[in-house]
C-alpha cells in the first residue's frame, strides 16, 4: 500500500500544512485570495516534521513527491509541478503573495538542506528497522493531541510518541524496558520519557 501524500496534482505538503483549509478546496489563489502561497512559518516546517515521522513510521509504504525533500511549497496544480530546487542552482525570489492585489513581496527559494536532511535521517531510521514496514501495530495512546504506537515483530519493538500539545508532556514507558531514541541517538532511556511540544520520539527497545 503506497501512502500518497502530494503530487504533480496537489498541493506541495508545506503549503498545505500551512492553510486551514479543507484538502484540495480551494486550494489555490485563483479560487480564494487569501490562500497564503509564500513561505511557510516555522511551526508549518515543524507540523510537517511530525507528519513525516507518523509517514515513515507507520504502516504501507511511504511515498516522495519529488521537490518535496528540497523544501518546495507551492498551491494546487499546476503549483507543484514548478521547476525543482536543485542543489547547486540559483534561483530568483518567488513572488509571495501570488495574483492577489497589493504591493508585491517576495521569498527567496533554493534548495533546504536542513528539510533534505530530515527526509534522508526517516529514510535510515525505516531501512535500518524492517519491522517499520512489516510488523505489526498497536495504538498505545490517543489521548487529545497526543498519540502513541508501537511496531512490533517477534524479535524487534519500537514506539513512536506524538506531543501536539502547547505544553511539554511526560510519557510514561514500560516497566523494565531502555530504550533508544533514533532520532537522536539518545540511549538508556527507561522509565519515562520527556516531549516538548510539537515534537515526537520513536524509540527502539533495546
Amino acid at each position: 500500500m503506497m501512502n500518497v501524500s502530494s503530487s504533480h496534482d496537489t498541493p506541495r505538503l508545506l503549503t498545505d500544512f500551512f492553510n486551514p483549509n479543507k484538502y484540495k478546496f480551494k486550494a489555490s489563489p485563483n479560487d480564494d485570495p487569501l490562500y497564503k502561497t509564500g513561505k511557510p512559518d516555522q511551526e508549518t516546517y515543524q507540523r510537517l516534521k511530525l507528519y513525516l515521522v507518523h509517514l515513515f513510521t507507520s504502516i504501507g509504504a511511504p511515498q516522495i513527491w519529488n521537490g518535496e525533500e528540497m523544501g518546495m511549497w507551492g498551491a494546487d496544480d499546476p503549483h507543484p509541478r514548478k521547476p525543482l530546487w536543485w542543489k547547486g542552482l540559483n534561483f530568483e525570489p518567488e513572488t509571495r503573495n501570488n495574483v492577489q492585489p497589493g504591493t508585491k513581496m517576495f521569498d527567496p527559494v533554493g534548495f533546504n538542506q536542513n528539510q533534505f536532511d530530515w527526509y534522508q535521517k526517516l529514510i535510515k531510521i525505516r531501512t535500518n528497522n524492517p519491522v517499520l514496514s512489516t510488523g505489526d501495530i498497536e495504538f498505545i495512546i490517543t489521548d487529545g493531541k497526543k498519540l502513541a504506537y508501537k511496531r512490533a515483530d517477534q524479535r524487534n519493538e519500537i514506539l513512536v510518541i506524538f506531543n501536539l500539545e502547547s505544553t511539554t508532556e511526560v510519557f510514561n514507558l514500560p516497566e523494565k524496558s531502555k530504550y533508544s531514541n533514533l532520532l537522536n541517538n539518545d540511549k538508556n532511556i527507561a522509565r519515562k520519557v520527556i516531549i516538548p511540544p510539537l515534537s515526537s520520539v520513536i524509540l527502539k527497545k533495546m
